[in-house]
């Protein structure tokens, strides 16, 4: 079983957005650095904004 530091991190949708991330990113180190800066930044941004914007929505947690 796994342990999950925040409670948001059990959702499904939050961990299809983790993969989705990495996936892009992993895309994205294959593009030639040179090239194409701004679209990489852009692709970067819009690959994690799911996760993050899932994890800032959900409630704080208390310890």
């Amino acid at each position: 079983m796994a342990k999950y530091l925040f409670p948001f991190e059990k959702l499904d949708v939050w961990q299809m957005a983790i993969d989705l991330a990495e996936y892009v990113l992993g895309l994205l180190e294959s593009l030639p650095e040179n090239k194409h800066i701004r679209l990489i930044s852009q692709m970067e941004a819009a690959a994690t904004s799911p996760a993050q914007n899932i994890a800032g929505s959900a409630p704080a947690s208390s310890p």
